[in-house]
């Protein structure tokens, strides 16, 4: 079963690699390129908002609170969806407020102290967990098509269906530890 995966795989990898290397090698890859440059000058002088005249400590404390209240409420329409493309969507998003939260902690470091320290070690644990279970859903996903693969080709599945298993295992540990790497990450406020 490893060798037929790692078959599949490969021919997946080379299409792909193509595709990546005919794209940057386009035209429209070197006009961004040429945006890009373009934005050079944007760059070292940009026009700043009001908010961003302000002092950093108290700005990024406020953004910090706001993080964390969008992180909850994300949180809380987890909890109201059943397993499935809709839960999965949810989840994403949390990822998202919670990478958000974890910027914002990992810049308020030398204004937040202890406590933005604490925010930062607390949103990585969540998103390890959030991380854990994304990835054993994707590997579920590619588990089903690699079983097809196999299947159409009149090779045994059964392998496939244990490491389906498997992830579906991994999915529910993460699924287990995530209230309470919520509650942790949810519980610092810096401001």
């Amino acid at each position: 079963m490893a060798g037929r995966v790692r078959e599949q795989e490969q021919a997946r990898h080379a299409t792909e690699w193509r595709a990546a290397v005919e794209a940057l090698g386009s035209a429209r890859y070197f006009a961004l390129l040429d945006a890009l440059d373009a934005l050079d000058g944007l760059l070292a002088d940009p026009p700043l908002r009001r908010k961003a005249r302000k002092p950093a400590r108290k700005q990024l404390l406020k953004t910090a609170e706001a993080d964390r209240r969008r992180l909850k409420r994300r949180l809380a329409a987890v909890e109201g969806v059943d397993q499935g493309p809709e839960r999965e969507q949810a989840l994403h998003q949390v990822r998202k407020a919670v990478r958000r939260a974890r910027h914002t902690a990992e810049t308020a470091l030398p204004y937040g102290g202890k406590r933005a320290a604490r925010l930062r070690k607390r949103t990585t644990k969540l998103q390890q967990v959030l991380g854990d279970h994304q990835d054993a859903a994707v590997a579920r996903r590619a588990l089903v098509d690699l079983a097809a693969e196999a299947h159409r080709a009149g090779a045994d599945t059964f392998g496939y269906g244990l490491l389906y298993a498997a992830q579906a295992q991994s999915m529910s540990a993460a699924a287990r530890r995530l209230p309470r790497r919520a509650a942790g990450a949810t519980a610092v406020r810096l401001a």
